[in-house]
């Protein structure tokens, strides 16, 4: 039984970054023998296992045959004469086949140099993302794949091998990427979208003439170079802030249409969970409120659609998602200052002090909620003339 360190680990290792995650290959060596020593097989039928303590993925070396659609379609081969020059041939990008030795199963010391069959340190040189083998055809959830690693390594430079690009070409045309589930889509652009860099996730795919085929009416509306350009700036500057805000910039070029429709299009076909839906099409509904003075009738509606009478983080990244879009697009001269979301603050506390006390006792049904209304206005509307003057 030999065990090795592979694949990101390496790679990482080699570019002087971070190793966050820890994968393993075993070989010559049967299920039987790592549940032994406390393994816990991760699937009943999948050769991968988990460390009793450290609960890093160690998996048998295999092989993978296509046999059916998708990124699943495939019978695996982990007998113990599976070598791992087999195991890293069946791997996306020769940087993440690349293997070092090390000590044991219980012992992660590396106790050798980096075995490297397919050119991957060469291509870390290059700066180069260029698939393994041919077999890189066989599974659709590559495509994604490599823009994401595209989006990781874009401050470094990396790009893409043509002929990589002509892999990703073909597996889109061929109606393997509508295999993938609109729950695994979702979640390969969230992991993207909190990169640094995670617009060029969507660049790459937008080159390639793939995004057409996963989110058609935004490939349309990215038709417009400026609209498209503005969308990137937006995404670029998202990416440390929450998901939804990140979808939102993803779809703003609905925004100046107000076309919610194919906001909510597009959600659907990435199974974007309603709440960051709902962002997004507060954005677009609310945006225009920021291009003229506030009114108590214009913050009032945004303080019970965002429910910033009881926690007001949703309102603030509103207010923040609006500004930016607005500065974006030039719609106007914009800067937002603390001087606004402190504004909003106020008008909250305004909101929340009136109550039953403040409106005539004898009101009954729907009375009683259009004299809190009319009492709430007149309070905010008490605020924003103090706060001019001030």
């Amino acid at each position: 039984m030999q065990v090795y360190l592979v694949g990101g680990a390496v790679r990482d290792r080699l570019l002087d970054l971070t190793v966050k995650d820890k994968d393993f290959v075993v070989v010559g060596a049967t299920p039987d023998e790592l549940l032994s020593q406390g393994f816990q097989q991760v699937g009943a039928s999948f050769p991968v296992f988990l460390h009793p303590k450290t609960h890093n993925e160690y998996a048998l070396a295999r092989l993978e045959r296509k046999i059916g659609a998708g990124h699943k379609g495939f019978v695996v081969n982990s007998n113990q004469h599976v070598s791992l020059e087999d195991d890293l041939l069946r791997r996306d990008l020769t940087i993440n086949a690349l293997a070092m030795p090390v000590a044991g199963l219980f012992d992660d010391s590396i106790t050798g140099g980096v075995i490297d069959y397919y050119g991957g340190i060469k291509d870390l040189q290059d700066k180069k993302l260029r698939h393994v083998s041919p077999a890189f055809a066989e599974d659709p959830l590559r495509v994604l794949r490599v823009a994401r690693f595209y989006a990781r390594f874009y401050s470094l430079g990396f790009t893409v091998d043509g002929a990589t690009e002509q892999l990703m070409q073909q597996l889109a045309r061929s109606g393997e990427l509508q295999t993938l589930s609109r729950e695994r889509l979702w979640s390969e652009a969230v992991r993207t979208m909190q990169e640094q860099h995670g617009f060029a996730f969507w660049e790459l795919l937008w080159q390639l003439d793939i995004v057409a085929i996963l989110l058609p009416k935004l490939a349309i509306n990215w038709q417009d170079e400026l609209r498209l350009q503005r969308t990137f700036t937006l995404l670029q500057a998202s990416y440390d802030k929450p998901i939804a805000y990140s979808f939102a910039m993803l779809v703003s070029g609905f925004f100046t249409a107000q076309d919610t429709q194919s906001i909510a299009d597009c959600a659907t076909r990435l199974a974007v969970p309603k709440h960051c839906q709902h962002f997004a099409i507060l954005v677009c509904e609310s945006y225009p409120l920021f291009t003229r003075p506030l009114t108590a009738k214009s913050i009032v509606p945004l303080i019970e659609r965002t429910k910033a009478h009881n926690d007001s983080t949703t309102l603030r990244l509103l207010i923040v998602a609006c500004y930016h879009y607005l500065a974006v697009y030039e719609l106007q001269a914009v800067i937002l200052q603390a001087v606004e979301l402190t504004l909003f603050e106020q008008a909250i506390i305004s909101y929340r002090r009136i109550g039953m006390n403040d409106i005539d006792p004898n009101l009954t049904g729907q009375a009683i909620g259009s004299a809190i209304l009319t009492e709430r206005l007149r309070a905010i509307e008490k605020l924003l003339i103090i706060t001019k003057k001030d």
